[in-house]
């Protein structure tokens, strides 16, 4: 299980500057996820940024990153600490749905990606390509709410997991709950076996 640090919009911003104001400070910060991560016996983190960075603080973001990694393997070997596909190289929070050189630098330095939704099939053969050795580091999202995702999500979840496969990357499911969220109790184990 993974736990998620995750920051977004207007406050985001403002969380993120004092995080990445220094490298002393991105490090403890980390300290801080990394103790969280031993005593609640999470298997590592997914990093997802959804707000602008300040250029000068984003070569504290890839410390934070790759300090993280680094630290949670200490901790666990197995551990993974995961990027989600949000800010770029520049600061600018701008989705890519795939690899490429506007985020491989945190691919690089932490243990996977998690691709956002709105992918394609080439962007996904384009990722095969850009992840090299690594290409079950990829973490293709599928939103089963469907909002902007590959099939339109829900009952269709399976055209997204088929393409996936095809092209040999991970998946990322967002939602897994969205049978019981969408239709309810009533006919649980009857929807979820559809």
């Amino acid at each position: 299980m993974l736990g998620t640090f995750i920051t977004e919009w207007t406050d985001g911003f403002e969380r993120c500057k004092q995080i990445f104001a220094s490298e002393e400070t991105c490090r403890k910060f980390a300290d801080k996820m990394v103790a969280l991560a031993r005593y609640y016996k999470f298997d590592g983190w997914l990093v997802n940024v959804e707000n602008h960075i300040e250029p000068e603080h984003m070569p504290q973001l890839l410390e934070f990153v790759q300090y993280l990694t680094s630290e949670m393997h200490k901790l666990d070997p197995m551990s993974k600490v995961i990027w989600y596909d949000s800010v770029i190289q520049t600061g600018k929070l701008k989705w890519q749905d795939m690899l490429n050189d506007n985020n491989r630098m945190f691919f690089d330095g932490c243990d996977g990606i998690f691709l956002n939704y709105n992918w394609n099939e080439q962007k996904l053969k384009d990722s095969v390509k850009n992840a090299g050795a690594r290409p079950h580091d990829v973490y293709v999202g599928v939103d089963i709410f469907g909002r902007g995702c590959f099939g339109g999500g829900g009952w269709n979840t399976n055209k997204a997991m088929e393409v996936i496969r095809r092209v040999d990357l991970s998946a990322a499911i967002f939602a897994p709950g969205w049978v019981f969220e969408k239709h309810g109790a009533a006919k649980f184990i009857i929807n979820e076996n559809r």
